[in-house]
């Protein structure tokens, strides 16, 4: 999805990503007639958008204004809501978006200040990470040289309050808005710590950069391994440097790990193919909805910094810059592709702000990989072969078709349970330095039992817990039966209990490593090599580069196919 990057023309720079929009809603006092104020207004309002539309009544493309108009008047004169015009057009404008496609959205004035901030990779804040955690706001991470660092603020620390406001009941998006604010400017807090205590601190708002990087390192089999999160202003030279520093340690390759990487700015991906790929080199096409005019991406002139091999690990969460990137090594033969069918974006979105600070996302082009495939389109891409194999259609018009597939482990209930209470953080936060790696699942084990923690499991799903039912069917049944059955299912769910947590323990010391690597960003060769063999995506990745006759078969199987890329104009 492309974005909107404001310069200081008045411009609009484009990019895009997976970006899920967020909603607002506005409710308004009932009343039976519209003020006279509101009348004026929309008296104004109605006449300005009536002149701006009259000349569309002899194009039967428009045929619908009118009724649009209509609606309008109907809405503002007639309704039982006394909605002013601002806010009636706003929901217009979001209706419109919302009979298009999943990707346009109109955006009031805050959400459009979020979403360039998460695209530039800074904002102005207190400089802390934040999740939701049993109705609580938890502090994950505390980035140094902010206000909440030199304020000794820990990760595990809860905000009770902003500026005396308790957060109880607070979105999570709402509290990321009241801690934001202009650089310079102050805010109250009220910070609780895991103990109980509590601390009202003042803390200053300034500039906070959030590295897209949260691992990197190098494994001891000698395999550099970056994961990658959004493709933000600047990350492509972040990226060249982090790769120039893990190439001096003479790693065997790369590992470049784009799963859940939602996208970004287009820049940054082909910047981030000239790394690898040699100057001039086609990225990707970008296409209008008219197919009269085709942008074409390339690298630039400077020559290719990273010669080694290099395995891209993608997902069903992997999207837009993440598949173009992806898209252009395989294509070329310069990397090998494992894990999952991307998930398969390839709408380009416009952005057209307003006076008012809010904007509109409009999905306007399609973009298309070196060799003319695109995904996300049934129409435009239609597979050679259903089935997914590289040998016979690398990409469908669901994503981008991994040269080597890795199945996702699934969910369990212990890790479900955890993973809602946020406990994984909450784990490796407590246990930092001292990380338990002999026993570490054992440990997770003791500290849930402590904390009380029952999963269900098959066995606890068979009572339903409804023993009031039980006692009012046709049959009967006494309590004294009814509480020996229970006993017996009891003494079974604690046996189900344990063959479960038996039978998820690698997805849980998964989990419990992940959050430990997020936690230390550049973790020891030891600590990654671990990772790595723990994460069947990367374990895949990690043994192709161990043996370069398995990589190099897939490199071989590329052949050189010519651009295809043709549109219909609509």
């Amino acid at each position: 999805m492309w974005k909107v990057r404001r310069r200081n023309s008045g411009s609009i720079s484009l990019h895009f990503g997976r970006d899920k929009s967020l909603t607002t809603s506005g409710q308004h006092p009932d009343s039976v007639s519209p003020s006279p104020r509101g009348l004026i207004i929309f008296a104004v309002t109605l006449a300005i958008l009536y002149a701006s539309i009259s000349w569309l009544r002899d194009d039967p493309k428009f045929s619908g204004a009118i009724q649009l108009t209509a609606a309008l008047r109907y809405v503002l004169t007639e309704g039982a809501i006394d909605a002013t015009p601002e806010v009636v057009f706003q929901a217009a404008a979001s209706g419109l978006t919302a009979a298009l496609d999943p990707f346009s959205a109109y955006m009031p004035t805050e959400e459009l200040e979020y979403f360039e901030e998460e695209t530039e990779g800074e904002y102005v804040g207190v400089g802390v990470e934040i999740k939701m955690t049993a109705g609580a706001i938890v502090i994950v991470r505390v980035f140094p040289q902010t206000s909440a660092a030199e304020a000794m603020v820990e990760p595990g620390d809860r905000i009770v309050a902003i500026d005396d406001a308790p957060t109880t009941g607070f979105a999570l998006l709402r509290v990321v808005q009241l801690m934001r604010g202009p650089e310079g400017s102050t805010v109250l807090v009220r910070i609780q710590s895991p103990e109980g205590e509590e601390r009202r601190l003042t803390l200053e708002r300034r500039a906070v950069s959030v590295s897209p990087f949260p691992i990197h390192g190098i494994a001891r089999s000698g395999a550099a391994y970056i994961r990658w999160t959004d493709f933000s202003d600047g990350s492509a030279n972040r990226l060249a440097a982090i790769v120039e520093a893990l190439s001096v340690e003479s790693p065997v390759g790369l590992i470049l790990d784009l799963r859940g990487n939602p996208g970004g700015l287009l820049d940054e991906a082909v910047n981030a193919a000239g790394i690898f790929l040699p100057p001039d080199a086609l990225v990707c096409r970008v296409i209008d909805r008219t197919a009269q005019e085709t942008i074409e991406y390339r690298t630039a002139e400077s020559p290719a910094t990273f010669p080694g091999p290099v395995v891209v690990v993608m997902d069903e969460d992997a999207a837009s810059a993440s598949e173009v990137l992806a898209a252009a090594l395989q294509e070329t033969g310069r990397a090998v592709v494992v894990g999952r069918r991307s998930f398969g974006k390839g709408w380009v979105q416009s952005v057209f702000p307003f006076d008012d600070g809010s904007a509109l996302r409009l999905s306007t082009a399609r973009y298309y990989t070196p060799a003319g495939h695109s995904f996300g389109d049934p129409s435009l891409c239609v597979p050679d072969d259903e089935t997914e194999t590289p040998d016979s259609s690398w990409f469908s018009p669901s994503g981008l078709v991994p040269d080597s597939f890795v199945d996702a482990l699934p969910v369990g209930s212990w890790e479900e349970a955890f993973a809602q209470r946020g406990l994984f953080a909450d784990f490796a936060i407590a246990y930092g330095d001292e990380w338990p790696t002999g026993e570490l699942v054992e440990t997770l084990r003791r500290w849930s039992d402590s904390l009380a923690i029952v999963p269900e499991g098959l066995v606890a799903n068979l009572t339903g817990g409804d023993e009031s039912e039980a006692m009012k069917s046709p049959d009967g049944i006494s309590r004294t039966d009814w509480e020996r059955v229970l006993r017996t299912l009891d003494s079974a769910h604690i046996l189900d209990q344990e063959l479960l947590f038996e039978r998820e323990r690698a997805a849980l010391s998964l989990c419990l490593w992940e959050q430990r690597m997020v936690a230390v960003e550049r973790p020891d060769e030891a600590e990654l090599e671990e990772y790595l063999s723990l994460d069947p995506d990367l374990s895949a990745a990690r043994e192709l580069l161990e043996e370069p006759a398995r990589y190099y078969d897939f490199i071989r199987r590329r052949q050189p196919i010519a651009p295809t890329a043709t549109v219909e104009p609509r």
